[in-house]
């Protein structure tokens, strides 16, 4: 918390704009963002549940489906290899939702079972995500704050009444 602001300060006087990302997804988070000295904010776990984002039914149900995101993912490597994904440094250790490959690789199966597992999965459409499922699913920690598919201009004139609403509120408390 105390990062952001801290930075704000020293680019406030550059007249450089100063964007906010990670872990917003409705209102609220904008709406926090700009009080900690954010000039706007981006969004991308939140528009993978846009009608208009190309990705499997299966994929966008797993997002929608999914609750708790500090618990309901994780930083691993471990999805980009089953999917043949590498070279990247692992200090960028994609965040997705935990599934039936993740604990399967904690429990000790060997990855070429693993790989196995997930390639057959690839096979079965959008079965092959969720909670059992063995495909990765990308996703930021906001996730369990997305409940339903939207049209990309409703997600952002939606955020944006929540963001005005909740600052009306605080500025109304009387505290």
């Amino acid at each position: 918390m105390t990062l952001f602001p801290e930075i704000a300060d020293h680019v406030r006087e550059s007249g450089m704009s100063l964007f906010a990302a990670g872990g917003i997804a409705d209102g609220r988070g904008v709406a926090a963002a700009l009080s900690l000295g954010a000039t706007g904010i981006v969004m991308g776990t939140r528009f993978l549940a846009a009608t208009e984002t190309r990705i499997s039914k299966g994929y966008q149900q797993e997002i929608i489906r999914a609750k708790d995101g500090a618990q309901c993912t994780t930083r691993t490597m471990l999805y980009n290899h089953l999917r043949g994904t590498i070279g990247w440094p692992e200090q960028y250790s994609p965040r997705g939702i935990i599934n039936q490959s993740f604990h399967d690789h904690q429990a000790g199966v060997e990855f070429e079972e693993l790989k196995k597992r997930h390639d057959e999965a690839l096979k079965s459409g959008d079965k092959g995500w969720g909670p059992e499922g063995r495909l990765a699913t990308y996703a930021g920690a906001a996730v369990g704050l997305i409940h339903n598919v939207r049209d990309a201009e409703n997600i952002v004139k939606g955020v944006q009444g929540e963001a005005n609403e909740v600052i009306a509120e605080l500025a109304n408390d009387t505290m």
